[in-house]
């Protein structure tokens, strides 16, 4: 295959790596791909992201090849390429779909490697040691990747420290998490049940020829990922985009909201809303008063076109949540809240097989300092709800650090706090072999952690 790839782009391989190299680069410095693909031309966007993805998916592979080939370690940006070019080399010849990674034969490859290299200018002389190695590798492959394979790190594409917390908190499923963390999510959709049912949206993706199955109570799963402006429905409002476990938030608040009196809206509560899915699913499944809060300005957009495009109302302000003066007077109502949901900041360790970037991105100080804005949040909002009020804490994390043990101290902190539910942790799965009956969990979910919270009367 030549330099323009299945897809149809025009840029020349070498440039595409080049691109990747920039986006790997923020990655590594903690802010993920998302934040350097911002930088990627809309055109070669999609073709950098799926290179990028997939070295990603074998960063531990590359980077422990690059310890085997190199006696001493390179600077930064060559050491970037290698690991990028062993990790694309490295990778099965067969995919999961034809378009999932652009196939490349591994000379053009490794040409196309030495050529981004050429033409970087900072590391433009280390084109002839890189052309060194990624061939050696090609020489030796078969014996190079059993002994890398021997490495934890590179068998398991997860940070050492990752894989310790893991084994610790899941002695018993860690395995399987990870496995489920390698693995690609399926393209999951929620259901607007004020718009139709989910029997009825099945019946119009069968007739549109798009294979679909119910894995949750609003949740259906294609079979094959679509773009969303080809998904029927999405620009309507019947559908959004949201996996079956994320679903379960306002699932729940719903399921345990008190009573309120005769002709009064529930007030609710979603602090660190963004990008808006669970406020618009709140508004979908029952009449409330919906206040949304998010510290980003950038993401204050994404909750209003959410909630807007599916024909809802809720009151989004821009703030930090724990900042009580920054919010309460835009509040609306000086009323506490009946619900609140705090889908806290975590480490995101649950969604890992939507994003492989991010044990690269995390560092483990980062889960000490995640714990105590979760403990500073809890404690803020649980002053802002109501005697006979319910909080809904979730985390898309499978670390016990962020869920389990953050809910039993607070509880053990706080005499008006009750349990309503048992403490559930949920671990990224997807069940091909059963149907979804009402009451289960999701058949398909990344990873969550969920408490229901009662605070007493008195």
């Amino acid at each position: 295959m030549d330099a323009r790839n299945s897809i149809g782009y025009a840029h020349a391989l070498w440039q595409q790596l080049q691109w990747v190299a920039g986006v790997l680069g923020e990655m590594d410095d903690g802010r993920g791909i998302a934040n350097g693909m911002g930088r990627v031309p809309v055109a070669v966007r999609p073709g950098v992201q799926a290179i990028a993805y997939a070295v990603v998916r074998r960063y531990g592979l590359g980077q422990k090849l690059v310890t085997l080939l190199v006696q001493r370690k390179p600077s930064a940006p060559t050491y970037r390429y290698l690991t990028m070019g062993l990790a694309l080399l490295a990778q099965p010849r067969e995919q999961e779909a034809p378009t999932a990674v652009v196939q490349y034969e591994p000379h053009t490859l490794v040409n196309q490697l030495v050529e981004a290299v050429r033409r970087t200018p900072k590391i433009s002389s280390q084109a002839h040691f890189v052309n060194g190695v990624l061939r050696q590798f090609l020489r030796d492959a078969p014996q190079l990747l059993e002994q890398a394979l021997q490495d934890s790190r590179a068998q398991w594409n997860h940070p050492s420290w990752w894989l310790d917390r893991l084994k610790k908190d899941h002695p018993h499923e860690w395995k399987s998490i990870l496995q489920s963390s390698q693995s690609k999510a399926d393209l999951t959709l929620r259901v607007n049940r004020r718009r139709t049912s989910v029997g009825r949206y099945l019946t119009l993706l069968k007739e549109k020829g798009v294979q679909a199955h119910q894995v949750g109570a609003s949740a259906v799963r294609l079979a094959r990922a679509v773009n969303v402006a080809h998904i029927p429905g999405f620009a309507e409002g019947w559908v959004s985009v949201q996996d079956a476990g994320a679903q379960m938030a306002a699932e729940l608040v719903h399921r345990y909201l008190p009573t309120s009196a005769a002709g009064v809206q529930p007030r609710v509560l979603d602090a660190c809303a963004a990008p808006g899915g669970k406020t618009a699913h709140l508004l979908e499944l029952f009449d409330c008063d919906v206040v949304a809060l998010e510290i980003d300005p950038a993401r204050i957009g994404r909750i209003n076109e959410n909630v807007q495009r599916l024909g809802l109302t809720a009151t989004v302000i821009c703030a930090d949540a724990a900042q009580l003066e920054q919010w309460r007077p835009l509040a609306r109502h000086e009323q506490p809240f009946d619900a609140i949901l705090l889908d806290a900041p975590c480490s995101a360790s649950g969604i890992v097989r939507r994003h492989p970037d991010i044990p690269w991105q995390r560092r483990a100080s980062d889960i000490e300092q995640l714990v105590v804005e979760q403990r500073k949040l809890l404690q803020c909002l649980w002053s802002q709800l109501r005697c006979g009020g319910i909080m809904v804490y979730c985390t898309c994390s499978v670390f016990h650090a962020e869920g389990v043990q953050q809910i039993e101290h607070f509880i053990q902190r706080h005499n008006d706090a009750a349990l309503l539910t048992p403490l559930l942790q949920l671990l990224p799965k997807k069940d091909e072999s059963a149907d979804w009956q009402e009451g289960k969990l999701p058949l398909d979910h990344d990873g969550f952690f969920y408490a229901v919270l009662q605070k007493a009367n008195g």
